[in-house]
């Protein structure tokens, strides 16, 4: 027919076609967790209080808020950590959950030990 405009594509076109509309097709939003345990390394206590804050992520964790208190205060990435435990483990203590305890109260001291390195 005159009028028929119709583009005949071969099997390599076509391919090709269909990758680049995928990468251009409008992607959907995703979590972004890499940069948030980058956050929570970088501000650990900035962290908390949004959490704290904005959502409900320490509600049901601690039976009082003496702990959270006490963790914001001294040992904040411990305090995250053992929360990630609780909700992504389910309170559940296998031998990572105890490593990722015991990196979070050395990186928690690291700080300490440097500062009265300093003014001896």
């Amino acid at each position: 027919m005159p009028g028929d405009r119709r583009v005949r594509l071969t099997p390599g076109t076509a391919a090709r076609v269909r990758y680049a509309s995928a990468r251009l097709a409008p992607r959907t939003p995703t979590s972004v967790p890499c940069l948030l345990a980058l956050v929570a390394l970088a501000a650990p206590r900035l962290t908390i209080a949004a959490l704290w804050f904005l959502t409900n992520w320490f509600r049901g964790v601690f039976d009082s808020a003496l702990w959270p208190i006490l963790g914001f205060l001294f040992a904040p990435l411990t305090l995250l950590w053992y929360s990630a435990v609780q909700h992504w483990y389910g309170g559940q203590w296998g031998t990572w959950q105890i490593v990722g305890i015991v990196v979070a109260l050395f990186m928690d001291g690291v700080p300490a030990r440097l500062g009265r390195g300093k003014r001896r």
